[in-house]
């Protein structure tokens, strides 16, 4: 009976996110869904009718039927089930990426696994490592305040744009943000899957890198930091996939493509599956939580006066947070999270 009561208080405390299977029609659960089922709207477009909004920050307003219709949670609320634990683990605000992901589907019915969703953005080059849309600037300076009264030690950082600028506007008001180290983690960038998950390093470490420390990006890079995505893959197969394209596309070629432009056509040819597979995902996941150990024991951090932030991707978390990986490769996914919802999670799992 206990264990029902605390199964019921969890269920009481998740936050409800979109559910991906109602979108590509794979929901079994109907009304029953605990999750959010998306609505279509009534007069549907075809694809080659969509436009997509981009929007200046200036231009922008909320638009509350849209918060509503697309689930965006503005004021994500921080469920502190266990503050003994080490970690806190934040997922990054809304990007133009998923903006545009929930605005296809209720415009023309078609999800993000269908063909459609391809042509238009989900290899669409513009995407590459897609910024946050100003609702992801807005919640993440909203959310800011769940983090004031928290002792942080460090924050670990996802490379990718959307995971850069959460850190940013999470932390630039932060009461102790002058003695918190923000940490460029490599291990943390979301499952290369789609186009928003193609890295634009060089652009990023303009933008951020007197802000954030980059410097074991570049330590294990080197003069490879172009490739660093691809280095940075667990497994050998899917790395030696992706260069030898790269060296055929090249070979002979008067006008050379660059390794996002590989990438993304390999992505094209491939959809809707990823590039990375989750079980390697899985492991990645696992050599982030060593070298976190790892940082801990080098710095001397103590973990029972101190947090440790990662700001990351909803897969990466549903891998770091997962209970495990059977022997034919099946990842028991764990926690599924909103834009810029934040748990608490342990270090030592």
């Amino acid at each position: 009976m206990e264990n029902d009561s605390k199964n019921q208080t969890y269920q009481n405390q998740r936050i409800k996110n979109n559910c991906k299977y109602y979108l590509q029609g794979r929901c079994t659960y109907g009304n029953n869904c605990y999750n959010i089922h998306a609505d279509v709207a009534n007069k549907k477009l075809s694809p080659d009718q969509y436009q997509i909004k981009w929007v200046s920050d200036e231009d922008f307003q909320v638009d509350q039927k849209e918060i509503e219709r697309y689930n965006i949670q503005l004021n994500v609320p921080f469920l502190q089930t266990n503050n003994n634990q080490e970690i806190i683990l934040i997922r990054h605000g809304l990007s133009y990426y998923n903006y545009v992901s929930s605005d296809f589907y209720y415009r023309t019915g078609f999800s993000f696994s269908e063909k459609p969703s391809r042509d238009v953005y989900q290899t669409n080059p513009a995407f590459i490592d897609s910024e946050l849309h100003p609702y992801g600037v807005l919640m993440s300076e909203n959310c800011a305040k769940n983090l004031y009264d928290i002792n942080i030690s460090v924050v670990f950082i996802s490379p990718l744009a959307r995971a850069l600028q959460t850190a940013f506007h999470l932390f630039k008001s932060h009461p102790n943000q002058a003695n918190i180290k923000f940490v460029v983690l490599p291990d943390l960038t979301e499952i290369l899957s789609k186009v928003q998950d193609i890295s634009n390093i060089r652009k990023q470490i303009e933008i951020y890198g007197k802000v954030f420390d980059f410097s074991l990006m570049k330590n294990d890079f080197e003069e490879n930091l172009e490739f660093w995505q691809v280095l940075n893959l667990h497994d050998e197969e899917e790395k030696n996939i992706i260069l030898n394209r790269y060296t055929y596309e090249n070979k002979n070629n008067q006008q050379p493509q660059s390794i996002s432009e590989v990438i993304l056509k390999i992505m094209n040819e491939i959809f809707p599956a990823a590039v990375e597979k989750q079980k390697n995902l899985y492991f990645r996941a696992d050599r982030a939580r060593n070298r976190i150990l790892n940082y801990v024991l080098e710095n001397k951090i103590d973990t029972t006066k101190s947090k440790i932030v990662l700001i990351t991707h909803n897969a990466f978390i549903q891998n770091f947070t997962s209970k495990g990986i059977s022997e034919d490769g099946y990842v028991s996914r764990g926690k599924s999270m909103v834009n810029c919802e934040m748990i608490y999670s342990s270090l030592y799992n």
